[in-house]
């Protein structure tokens, strides 16, 4: 299912299934959970295979066998059951089941067992994927080893390589942003704690692109850049941007 950008832009939430609303989380809210915490919340909605001690031979490890095995975790395990309810609370303002329910019972299994499915679980990481620009992990060509052992020292330097450049939006720049946007544009204060990290990086972009227009003018009228030389489109500062 295609992402919406203009709820993307706009900070508007995602509706998913019959049940489900994903709210973007403003500055605000992330700083008081804390940004570890949001990454935390990410990197157990965002789960991976490669995170998972499961015997599952490679040429199996499909969407939709991840889907399978992340419910049956979520059933079995009251620490991975604990780690999803909490970010589901963070990105969905619900838990999956509340702190009375048991996941055994049959309603809260019927709703467990419709959100673990290809296309619910699928599309919320797909949704939050965007809203909090998380890097998608590109496919690795297949390498070869001298031994098990040089294979396992690759694979484990490949995990801590991922781990370090999975949130290209991490907490330092965040900071640097938000001072950028008080200080150099004039937001207030409220302003920025009511955007999400989308919008907040997509204005980052769109002052930069309106910036470097406004100089190519102010060369072009100086005299000191050639009008004919430039690109027609590099003067539109109304032109589409990528996060």
């Amino acid at each position: 299912m295609e992402i919406d950008k203009y709820k993307l832009v706009t900070g508007m939430p995602f509706y998913i299934g019959d049940y489900y609303i994903v709210h973007p989380l403003t500055i605000r809210e992330i700083i008081e959970m804390g940004y570890g915490t949001l990454q935390q919340h990410l990197n157990i909605i965002l789960l991976e295979w490669e995170s998972l001690e499961v015997d599952i031979e490679e040429e199996d490890r499909d969407d939709e066998t991840l889907y399978k095995v992340l419910g049956q975790l979520f059933q079995d395990s009251e620490d991975f059951r604990e780690s999803f309810n909490e970010a589901c609370e963070s990105f969905l303002k619900r838990p999956l089941i509340s702190r009375k329910e048991s996941p055994y019972d049959s309603k809260p299994y019927d709703r467990i067992k419709n959100f673990f499915t290809p296309e619910i679980l699928g599309y919320l990481r797909e949704v939050i994927t965007k809203q909090y620009l998380v890097s998608k992990k590109e496919k690795k060509k297949e390498e070869k080893f001298a031994n098990e052992r040089a294979r396992k020292l690759y694979e484990q330097l490949e995990k801590n390589k991922r781990e370090a450049e999975k949130y290209k939006k991490n907490e330092s720049q965040l900071i640097d942003l938000i001072s950028a946007l008080r200080w150099r544009v004039g937001m207030g204060k409220e302003e920025i704690l009511n955007l999400t990290i989308y919008e907040l990086y997509d204005g980052l972009q769109r002052i930069q692109v309106i910036n470097k227009v406004d100089n190519t003018f102010t060369g072009i009228y100086s005299g000191t850049i050639n009008a004919k030389k430039i690109d027609k489109r590099e003067l539109d500062w109304m032109k589409s941007i990528e996060l």
